[in-house]
């Protein structure tokens, strides 16, 4: 049985990399791989020093999730660039698609992965799934491990025009697509979500792999480009972009990175930069955080946090100047963790009753005040069924936040930031030994 698990696997990751780019993509990403590995780890200890040093000059950080086989045969390399402040994330045993494995399977090869993270010194948080695909039971078997959180869930956006692209290169293009399984940033918000205790971090594509080797690709300025657009998008939705870079690949996007890292240093409000396990810290607790209202006999509404976290009041369609500062979208960032004012319908949403189950929990963690509809009472936004209105995660809130009515909710980050960015990139490989070993499914 075991012997038939092995081969199974190994038949699977010559199928993924068929399905996902075709056999003479399969050949072509080989000889590109010779380039960007040697028989030792040199190559990729000189693409993470320069890796570490783009980050560094804009003060940022990074996730690197990693297969267990990896750190168990290069422990030294693995422990000196944690101690350099690169966060390293379980990325399987070994390099396999969990998509084909039950959960005995995957609870068996999470098991020793910690095992071995464990033995080796390295402080490890979360898991990236190789090549971001997924089985129905894979949040079971994180939870049941003891992972906190996934970084899985692919989510693309509209950064590469169909029509810029030949005809082989929109087929591998979109062949990617269909193999991640995307969803799509037209509907879906690009925010952390917490499933059964683990927190769940979308991340964004196109990634460097899609940009480079999918297309053939040689002018970074199509990677900026692209990146640049989801680091805007994800600002103007306040929002995250979880940025996929490969270390191997650093010398051919450093232009990229760097010029993402610095437009995100350059914006106010801020864009706050993290690990994934920072964002995952941080949204258990902010999950936790509730805004408290009361109606006063005064005719005011008093508001205030229950939390001393590092989290701001926002409040819209307020002529008020003493409250706080102008923030974004025309949102006031509210100094402190109270406030009073006067406002001529509840500053929040009311949500019909066949709307409620499905929609409340979600725009409350996007920071609302939510209730179920009564009838007669005044909303900042009145939702219901008959209106119309295109339900789906972007374009509900889009509705929102249109009104001309006093409206309040807590920003989603900490430190005053409008969006988050977080720099991931896989170490599946230090040699072309464990690149082979990949290709074996070993």
């Amino acid at each position: 049985m075991i012997g038939g698990t092995h081969n199974n696997q190994r038949n699977n990751v010559f199928k993924n990399a068929v399905g996902a780019k075709g056999v003479f993509k399969v050949f072509e990403r080989v000889l590109l791989i010779s380039n960007r590995y040697g028989f030792s780890p040199q190559k990729i200890d000189l693409a993470l020093i320069k890796f570490l040093d783009t980050l560094s000059r804009y003060d940022s950080k990074a996730t690197f999730p990693t297969p267990a086989l990896v750190v168990k045969r290069y422990p030294q390399v693995i422990k000196r660039y944690q101690a350099q402040g690169i966060e390293f994330a379980v990325h399987g045993l070994k390099h396999i698609d969990y998509s084909h494995l039950s959960y005995e399977e995957q609870m068996k090869d999470l098991v020793e992965a910690k095992s071995i993270f464990t033995r080796a010194g390295i402080e490890f948080h979360g898991f990236r799934t190789p090549y971001l695909r997924r089985a129905i039971s894979l949040d079971q078997a994180i939870r049941d491990v003891g992972l906190s959180y996934s970084s899985n869930q692919p989510i693309i956006w509209d950064a590469v025009k169909l029509e810029s692209l030949d005809d082989t290169q929109r087929t591998s293009y979109t062949k990617g697509l269909d193999f991640y399984d995307s969803w799509s940033a037209d509907e879906r918000a690009s925010l952390p979500s917490i499933n059964d205790g683990v927190v769940h971090i979308p991340v964004s594509l196109p990634d460097d792999e899609m940009l480079l080797d999918r297309i053939m690709n040689k002018d970074q300025g199509l990677i900026t480009r692209a990146w640049r657009q989801i680091l805007e998008e994800t600002y103007q939705r306040g929002e995250m972009f979880t940025l996929q870079l490969h270390p191997e690949r650093i010398a051919l996007c450093a232009e990229s990175l760097s010029s993402i890292l610095a437009e995100a240093r350059r914006r106010e409000p801020k864009i706050w930069i993290a690990t994934l396990q920072e964002v995952n810290e941080w949204w258990r607790k902010r999950i936790e955080i509730k805004l408290e209202l009361s109606e006063g006999s005064d005719g005011k509404f008093h508001v205030s946090v229950n939390s001393e976290e590092d989290l701001s009041i926002l409040l819209k369609n307020i002529n008020s100047s003493d409250i706080g500062e102008p923030f974004y979208n025309g949102y006031i960032l509210v100094e402190g963790k109270e406030l009073s004012f006067p406002a001529p319908s509840f500053p929040g949403i009311g949500l019909d009753e066949c709307l409620f189950e499905q929609w409340s929990q979600y725009l409350r963690q996007q920071g609302f005040l939510v209730e179920q509809a009564r009838q007669g009472k005044q909303y900042a936004c009145s939702i219901s069924s008959a209106d119309g209105v295109s339900l789906n995660e972007v374009e509900i809130v889009k509705h929102i936040e249109s009104t001309n009515q006093p409206l309040i909710r807590l920003n989603l980050w900490p430190q005053q930031a409008r969006s988050a960015l977080c720099i991931t990139g896989d170490l599946d490989a230090l040699t072309l030994w464990d690149f082979g070993q990949r290709v074996l499914g070993n």
